[in-house]
Order: structure tokens, then sequence, then C-alpha cells
């Protein structure tokens, strides 16, 4: 086995540090003096094994900082609802043919002409039809989510078949 003769050995101060997609990372070493630089002169592109080992102001190594553990990812919390159905709903009332779709549910149902003007009346329907204070609570309590189901998106699924309209 061949002996492991350092082609530098003394101390050096780290200078800095970059990374690049050309270059890739890389640290910058500031060596003593000239003298110091001349075992790497004509070296460019070789490969080194280095230890390199903190001093502190009293020559003396310090020991490396103590690894911080990696944070786990937070969870999601399985309560916090993603308002899918509401905003589902939501999107629904701007649209002006879910608000024809609405008027013939009421004719359809015998509840009375209704005339959906904007947003705000189709919001309204929903929150009767689905007997809601909020559309939220589409997300949140299993019974209204079920009836807006049943009352509205199923409803207003079949409706779109049967009339060609895209949703």
């Amino acid at each position: 086995m061949s002996r492991l003769v350092p082609t530098f050995q003394g101390e050096t101060q780290f200078a800095g540090y970059a990374d690049s997609s050309k270059g890739g990372p890389r640290i910058t070493l500031r060596l003593a003096d000239r003298e110091a630089l001349e075992a790497f002169i004509g070296a460019e592109g070789q490969r080194f094994a280095c230890v390199l080992v903190r001093i502190g102001e009293d020559e003396q190594p310090v020991p490396p900082p103590a690894p911080t553990p990696a944070k786990p990812p937070k969870p999601a919390p399985a309560d916090k609802p993603d308002h899918a159905l509401s905003k589902w709903a939501a999107l629904r009332c701007a649209d002006t043919e879910f608000w024809k779709f609405i008027e013939q549910q009421c004719e359809d149902d015998h509840i009375g002409l209704m005339t959906v003007r904007n947003k705000e009346d189709a919001a309204q329907w929903i929150r009767d039809v689905c007997e809601v204070k909020s559309r939220a609570e589409f997300d949140v309590d299993p019974a209204a989510a079920e009836r807006f189901k049943a009352r509205v998106m199923r409803p207003w699924q079949r409706h779109c078949i049967a009339t060609g309209v895209t949703q």
C-alpha cells in the first residue's frame, strides 16, 4: 500500500461559497501566502481528499454544531375543510346558465315563478333549498353536504346532460 503524502498541510480561511448550474457547488479557501499556493498551481481539475477542522481563536478545534433536527412536515388537520363544495356552489352562482336551471327547477317543483337576476339570488336559492345559513356549511356538515348534492349538484348535472350544457 502506498503511503499518502499531503499535497498541502496548513491553515486556510474559508472565504466563501457558490453554487451554479455550470460550476456546481464550490467553496473558496484563502491560503496564508504564495508559497502555500505553489502546491496547487498546475493541478487544476485534479481531485484531492480533504479533511478540514474548524479552529477557534485559541487555536483549538471547534466542535461542529449539533445537527438541527429536521422539522417534520405539518400534517394537514383532518378536520380542516377543503371548501370544495362551497367553491363549486359559488362558481355556479355566477353562471347565467345555472340561473336558468334554478328558474326551471322552481317551475318544475311548482314553487312558483322565480327570476334569478344575480349571483346573490342564486346563492339565496341554494341556501333555501339546502336549508343552510351559509354555503360554507356544505364543507363541514355531512347532512348539509348530502342535501346539497341531492338537491342541487345531481339535478344540475342531469340538466347539463339533457341540455348539452358543458359544466
